[in-house]
């Protein structure tokens, strides 16, 4: 805010100047690379990208785009295999900047608290991405077996209502 020559400040300078801030922490990188460096250094995340190959396909110069990224939390797992309240499902459409369908699963403890436990980014809204979102689901309890009890009965309770309106 320095350079602003005015001795008012507007609010357009304070988020031009939130924005080149944000730019210099970034380093050049964008949201999805700064997610991968999040998922590769950050011990308390557990995280798996899958990746396409494509074809002369503009969505990507580096002839892959991102079909999948699933990341959890070691902390929320540790306190969902405590606190074991209420799970929460749900897929938003297409609203974010990727066009990529993002599945939250939160939980909401006894103090009526809500904490995310798992996240996924899918390309589209189909049964094989939902699947693989399972798989990642069931796969992540196997890690952390305290857990596993409560969150894989409720999961399995609901997974089939969940999958439901994709088996078509």
């Amino acid at each position: 805010l320095n350079s602003v020559s005015s001795k008012y400040i507007h609010k357009p300078d304070v988020y031009n100047a939130v924005s080149r801030q944000h730019q210099r922490k970034l380093q050049d990188l964008n949201e999805i690379e700064i997610l991968f460096k999040t998922l590769q250094n950050d011990e308390n995340i557990v995280g798996n990208v899958v990746t396409k190959a494509t074809h002369n396909d503009e969505r990507d110069q580096d002839g892959a785009f991102i079909q999948t990224i699933f990341w959890a939390y070691h902390s929320a797992i540790s306190e969902f295999s405590i606190a074991k309240d209420v799970l929460l499902i749900d897929v938003t459409y297409k609203t974010n900047r990727f066009l990529m369908p993002l599945t939250a699963i939160c939980s909401i403890d006894h103090f009526k608290s809500t904490y995310p436990l798992v996240f996924a980014l899918v390309y589209s809204e189909t049964y094989d991405f939902y699947y693989w979102i399972d798989q990642e689901i069931a796969g992540l309890w196997k890690r952390f077996p305290n857990a596993k009890t409560y969150m894989l009965e409720t999961w399995m309770q609901h997974k089939e209502n969940w999958l439901a309106p994709y088996t078509n």
